[in-house]
């Protein structure tokens, strides 16, 4: 039996393999595509669980943290330098240090914020491929190598790539930021494009700044609060000083009204008794002399006597009475 006319079984062959091909192809970037829109949505995960810790870190130093707890995993960091300028009641700037899984630390060494890489602080995200040149950078990768020197699997793996990523004001001397500078290592993974990561890499910068700003503003608005609790404390001790001079001064007033009122009762009883008593003694001085000019003698003149002593008594009361109702002189 003859084949069909027009029938090539080479050319058929090969129509089937191109389209073998086209469909391999085709599976191979869908299961791209779908790398790629696992990998995206694990990042915007990552990022919307970022997005909710960051404003609740009420340091420059818990957002830091933050940050490159999500960038660890996702872009292979080896390790990170943070130069953090907080809030003044966080501290002075800081120079932190994380290596592998780590907490973030102090840097092992010090240095001062006149170092160069204090003032090498590019205005946005830098992402350095290897070998590309980082002329103005060098400072920074200078300070990653020195703070965060490569172990021996890490020069062997080398890096990918290092990322820069400036968070919140920058580096002026009234600003509140950090920057941060991550080696990454070398994956055999594809990655996803460069302009991904740059949006992605945006979009984390944009929430950390964001929370490093909030950090600040809470920051100012507790030291508002405690000068402004100092200032009521201060007040509410003037004020209780004022209300114990007021209490001094009413106990002095009710004082003097007593000693006045005493002193009104004191002339008042000097003046009623002076009277009658100058009348007894007129009258006993008079009985005194006796008939004729004589002087008594015997018992009457003892009672006598003894009456005008009574009376001296009396007399020296009523005048100490009147001294007491006499007004004071100045600076007595």
């Amino acid at each position: 039996m003859s084949d069909p006319p027009g029938h090539d079984p080479a050319r058929q062959a090969a129509l089937l393999t191109s389209q073998v091909k086209l469909l391999l192809k085709t599976e191979q970037r869908l299961l791209r595509s779908q790398r790629q829109i696992e990998t995206q949505v694990r990042r915007l995960q990552a990022l919307s669980t970022f997005a909710l810790l960051a404003p609740r870190s009420y340091s420059a130093g818990d957002t830091v943290a933050h940050t490159l707890d999500l960038l660890w995993p996702i872009f292979s960091v080896q390790a990170a330098v943070a130069m953090v300028r907080p809030p003044r009641r966080e501290g002075p700037p800081a120079q932190l240090v994380r290596r592998a899984d780590g907490p973030l630390l102090p840097a092992p060494s010090t240095r001062a914020e006149a170092d160069p890489a204090w003032s090498t602080w590019p205005a946005g995200i830098v992402v350095l491929e290897p070998g590309e040149d980082a002329a103005e950078l060098g400072p920074l990768l200078a300070l990653i190598d020195d703070l965060a020197p490569p172990d021996g699997w890490e020069a062997r793996a080398r890096w990918r790539r290092c990322l820069v990523l400036p968070l919140g004001d920058g580096p002026r001397p009234d600003g509140h930021g950090a920057l941060l500078l991550c080696r990454c290592a070398a994956t055999s993974r594809t990655d996803t494009p460069a302009s991904a990561d740059l949006s992605f890499l945006e979009l984390v910068r944009s929430h950390g700044s964001a929370a490093i700003a909030i950090a600040a503003l809470n920051a100012e608005q507790e030291a508002r609060v405690e000068a402004r609790t100092l200032d009521l404390a201060a007040a509410n001790e003037q004020l209780r000083l004022s209300l114990d001079g007021l209490r001094q001064a009413q106990s002095r007033l009710l004082e003097a009204s007593r000693l006045a009122a005493t002193a009104q009762l004191a002339a008042a009883v000097a003046h009623e008794v002076n009277n009658p008593l100058s009348a007894l003694k007129a009258n006993v001085a008079w009985l005194a002399q006796g008939p004729g000019g004589a002087r008594p003698s015997g018992e009457r003149a003892e009672v006598l006597a003894d009456s005008l002593a009574a009376i001296g008594r009396i007399s020296l009361s009523v005048a100490r009475l009147r001294e007491l109702a006499a007004p004071a002189k100045p600076g007595e």
